[in-house]
């Protein structure tokens, strides 16, 4: 046998920003939140695992509401990240999931 040439490999097109998440799950809570209440502070619980783990809580604004409590949703949500000083003058940095 003899050795074959290599093929070139062509990445795979991103179908969406890398900062960008699906989430599927079920609405847990939603909150008009905001000075103006003006945002959607939207729980969602996806499902565990297994039977031992615990499920995944995420918690994603938005402009608009996601839908009622205990319906299940899939949203598009970019991680934003909005870095500020504590009393001690050490940044943190919060990730936040916004829907797209």
């Amino acid at each position: 046998m003899s050795a074959q040439p290599a093929e070139k490999v062509t990445p795979m097109k991103q179908p969406r920003p890398d900062l960008n998440v699906i989430i599927t799950g079920k609405l847990a809570q939603v909150d008009l939140v905001g000075q103006n209440k003006d945002y959607y502070r939207n729980v969602l619980i996806s499902p565990a695992k297994d039977e031992y783990s615990y499920p995944q809580r995420f918690c994603i604004m938005s402009a608009k509401r996601l839908g009622d409590k205990d319906q299940v949703v899939t949203v598009e949500a970019e991680v934003r990240c909005r870095p500020w000083k504590d009393n001690n003058g050490t940044f943190r940095y919060p990730h936040e999931l916004w829907a797209v």
